[in-house]
């Protein structure tokens, strides 16, 4: 059903907001060495009022944030990188801040 709803979404979205755009591509060449997912791309997208949602190129839709969680996406652990800086039994995962900040920029 979500799959359905955020090309609508989206597109009201866009057109109340005078053509702001509230999503965009994202890439690991991008971020460099703090790109933190599995994949090597995909769409960010803000939720009004400030969920962030990971789109993979899969098309399964991600929560980034608590909000977009809240909003019923789906977990994003599956594709979050674990840190190798640390033990991998400590389960630390490499910082998602980058994304958020990304991402809170399309909800302005």
């Amino acid at each position: 059903m979500k799959r359905l709803l955020l090309p609508a979404l989206l597109l009201l979205a866009t057109a109340a907001c005078g053509g702001a755009e509230n999503s965009r591509t994202v890439t690991s060449t991008e971020f460099q060495d703090d790109w933190m997912l599995t994949v090597d791309s995909g769409t960010l997208v803000c939720e009004p009022p400030a969920g962030i949602v990971f789109i993979a190129p899969d098309g399964t839709e991600y929560a980034v944030n608590g909000t977009a969680t809240g909003m019923g996406y789906a977990d994003i652990q599956p594709i979050w990188k674990a840190d190798p800086s640390v033990p991998a039994e400590l389960g630390l995962k490499i910082s998602i801040d980058p994304l958020i900040t990304a991402g809170m920029e399309l909800c302005e």
